[in-house]
């Protein structure tokens, strides 16, 4: 049965027009899934608001060796005071966002029964975007130097690779605490630092602030890459919580991976002797060592390609108070009266008392 024609379909949408859904939109994101926003601010309730002009703590990182001593009856020995702690110290880091922008004379144009969604909310819902996707990356990423101070000391700032104090890549298959100094994100070997929070790891009294770290072969993640990850959470104690009957796997240890190495990991799994009950891909929550996978498309483009297992409890987000994700008033720019813009402050910074407990790294070459 033949259609309508052009002249009958144009005469028709004269007289109708299509159904618009009002007052609300879709949105799209860059990324699949934001994993470390999600874990260490979203999900993670360790926050710490502070305020002052930086954040400190005081970390013991040495005994007072040789305080302990056998004696003998009426033996007459120098009592010994004990090393100081070191202070950890961190800058806050601040972001601003400008660009909810406006004209006046637009709320007038979108309103009445003609708007069919409010303009200003698309706009914020970009910009809140825009937010995330550079967090995720500073959370992901370290500063470009140790003078950056635009850049959130992210995880592989705290967790550091397998490199000498020149910055020069180590080759390490078995692993340690080894995990000494930073290499900062324009990968010039000029600009690394064995400097992490004011405390210097490259020396001896400064040992007990290095993390675990260890080398992949190159290529796709392995059996024997895997039994490294396992070794590196024993050597720090790490493991995920104890979970009681019934209860849902969402512990404090987590395994941060690329999609590419979690699809690799999958195979291996499910290439195991277990009985599949029907199913050929009969896992849906996949852990290493009891410690729940976080798939992070953040770590897809990085060349290192890190596997970091991190304890969120031992992560803290410190807050400063009044300025996290903070929406300003409306404000006039300059020479244009019915032009309007509205910040959006956030300002904090990533810290943790004790890398060597926190967590650990294992990585490709560089």
């Amino acid at each position: 049965m033949p259609g309508l024609t052009l002249d009958q379909l144009t005469a028709f949408q004269n007289s109708t027009r299509a159904k618009v859904r009002r007052n609300t939109f879709a949105t799209t994101v860059a990324l699949n899934d934001y994993a470390f926003l999600g874990e260490f601010l979203w999900r993670n309730p360790n926050t710490k608001p502070a305020g002052g002009t930086k954040y400190e703590e005081r970390v013991r990182l040495r005994a007072n060796t040789g305080a302990t001593r056998g004696v003998d009856l009426y033996e007459t020995t120098s009592a010994q005071k004990a090393p100081p702690p070191v202070v950890a110290s961190v800058n806050y880091v601040f972001y601003e966002n400008k660009g909810i922008v406006f004209d006046l004379r637009e709320e007038s144009l979108n309103s009445g029964e003609e708007a069919i969604i409010r303009h200003m909310d698309a706009e914020r819902d970009a910009n809140y975007e825009d937010i995330a996707n550079k967090l995720e990356n500073d959370l992901a990423t370290t500063p470009l130097s140790s003078t950056d101070t635009k850049h959130l000391m992210g995880l592989p700032t705290w967790l550091r690779p397998s490199m000498n104090t020149s910055g020069t890549f180590v080759a390490d298959l078995t692993g340690g605490f080894n995990g000494t100094t930073i290499r900062y994100l324009n990968g010039s070997t000029a600009t690394v630092s064995s400097t992490l929070a004011g405390i210097d790891a490259s020396t001896t009294n400064a040992e007990r602030w290095r993390n675990w770290c260890a080398t992949r072969p190159s290529g796709d993640l392995t059996l024997p890459t895997c039994q490294t990850i396992r070794r590196g959470m024993e050597a720090t104690k790490f493991k995920a919580l104890p979970m009681l009957k019934g209860e849902q796997k969402t512990t404090d240890a987590v395994v941060f991976m690329s999609q590419t190495d979690h699809e690799v990991y999958k195979t291996l799994v499910e290439s195991g002797p277990d009985d599949r009950n029907g199913d050929v891909f009969p896992f849906k929550d996949f852990t290493l060592g009891q410690a729940r996978i976080v798939r992070a498309p953040q770590l897809d483009n990085d060349a290192i390609r890190p596997l970091y297992f991190v304890r969120l409890g031992m992560f803290s987000l410190i807050k400063v108070p009044g300025f996290w994700m903070k929406e300003g008033k409306a404000r006039e720019k300059p020479d244009a009266h019915n032009t309007l813009y509205i910040p959006i402050d956030i300002g904090g910074q990533l810290f943790t008392n004790n890398p060597r407990a926190a967590g650990g790294v294992v990585h490709a070459s560089f």
